[in-house]
């Protein structure tokens, strides 16, 4: 017997059930829009949706997307405010002088408020954009 038999003509891949957080997520949506089927969802419920992609998952996607703007504006005003307290105020002038400032603020955000690298990074490129094209030199720490 075939694995397309043994589910009724969809493959035993696509019958494996999931959570209802990875259906929201493999539609990127959240969870509160994902409809009630009845049942588990299935791999093969969310390729078919993905296929036929009907009205309400494009608008839930489009929540979804803009939640997620949000959620990234928000923290980086967060990360801004960090930059602020440990009196990393200093405008972006475009010099070479800003890359030392830009890798000391670079490590405060690492080592005292300790955020991942990407995150700091991050934070440092938005505050002084000059920077943002020059590598942070780890070995001179």
């Amino acid at each position: 017997m075939n694995r397309m038999s043994e589910c009724g003509g969809v493959s035993t891949r696509t019958a494996k059930p999931l959570k209802r957080v990875g259906a929201a997520g493999r539609l990127s949506i959240e969870i509160v829009d994902l409809p009630d089927l009845g049942r588990q969802w299935t791999k093969a419920d969310v390729l078919r949706l993905r296929r036929e992609r009907p009205g309400w998952l494009t608008a839930a996607r489009r929540r979804h997307a803009a939640e997620q703007r949000h959620r990234g504006e928000q923290r980086c005003q967060e990360l801004a405010a960090m930059l602020d307290a440990g009196g990393f105020t200093r405008p972006d002038d475009g010099s070479d002088n800003m890359i030392p400032y830009a890798d000391e603020a670079f490590l405060y955000l690492l080592m005292v408020k300790n955020l991942c690298d990407a995150e700091a990074q991050r934070a440092v490129e938005a505050r002084w954009p000059s920077v943002a094209d020059d590598e942070f030199d780890y070995e001179i720490f």
